[in-house]
C-alpha cells in the first residue's frame, strides 16, 4: 500500500513510500511524492477570494458551507442547556423533603419557577444542601398559579449536591405542583 513518509525529510523515498500515478499528458507511469502534490496544489487550486472567500464548493461543497457557525452553536447549546424541574407531591406536610441530588458533572444554575396547590395553602422554601435559595424563600402558595418567582442568589447547584423544599404553616395542602428552570453549565 503505497503511503508517505513518516519522515518528511528522507530523501530519496524508499518504494512503499511513493504513490502511483499517471502522467495525464503522456500516460506514463509515475510516483508522486508529497513534494509533487503540494507543487501541483499550489499551481491548480487558486484561494477562494472576494465574495467566494470562505465558501466550498464542488461534490458536497454544501454541506461544509452549511456548517453552524460559532454564534448558532452557542444558541443551541444554550437551549439544550436548560432544564425543566417539574415537581408534584400530593399532600405536602409541614417539614423538609430531599427532591434531587445532582449526579450531572456540570453546575446548574436556576433562574425562575412557577408553583401552585389544588387547594389550601403552605409557605415554601427552596433549598440547596439546607440553604435557601435567594428569592425562593417563605413563598406563601395557593391555589392561585404563581406569577413569575425569580431566584436572585445563592442558587447554583453543584455536582453532589442537594436540591430540598421545606413547608411551613401548612393548611391542608393538597397537589402541589413546581416548574423550576435550571440552566446547565457546559464545559
Amino acid at each position: 500500500m503505497a503511503r508517505f513518509s513518516d519522515n518528511p525529510i528522507k530523501n530519496p523515498l524508499a518504494g512503499s513510500e511513493l504513490i502511483p500515478a499517471t502522467d495525464p499528458s503522456t500516460g506514463d507511469d509515475i510516483a508522486l511524492t508529497p513534494v509533487l502534490i503540494t507543487i501541483f496544489a499550489q499551481q491548480n487550486m487558486g484561494l477562494a477570494s472576494g465574495s467566494n472567500q470562505g465558501s466550498v464548493s464542488g461534490p458536497n461543497g454544501d454541506k461544509l458551507t452549511a456548517l453552524r457557525t460559532n454564534a448558532a452553536t452557542d444558541l443551541l447549546l444554550a437551549q439544550l442547556g436548560q432544564i425543566p424541574f417539574p415537581i408534584f407531591i400530593g399532600t405536602p406536610v409541614n417539614g423538609t423533603i430531599e427532591i434531587y441530588k445532582n449526579v450531572l458533572g456540570n453546575d446548574v444554575v436556576f433562574d425562575f419557577m412557577y408553583l401552585s396547590l389544588a387547594s389550601g395553602s403552605s409557605n415554601l422554601t427552596v433549598n440547596i444542601n439546607g440553604t435557601p435559595i435567594t428569592g425562593w424563600s417563605g413563598i406563601n402558595v395557593t391555589s392561585t398559579p404563581s406569577a413569575k418567582v425569580t431566584a436572585t442568589a445563592a442558587k447554583t447547584l453543584h455536582a453532589d449536591d442537594v436540591l430540598s423544599l421545606t413547608f411551613a404553616g401548612s393548611s391542608t395542602p393538597t397537589n402541589l405542583r413546581a416548574s423550576l428552570k435550571g440552566n446547565l453549565t457546559l464545559t
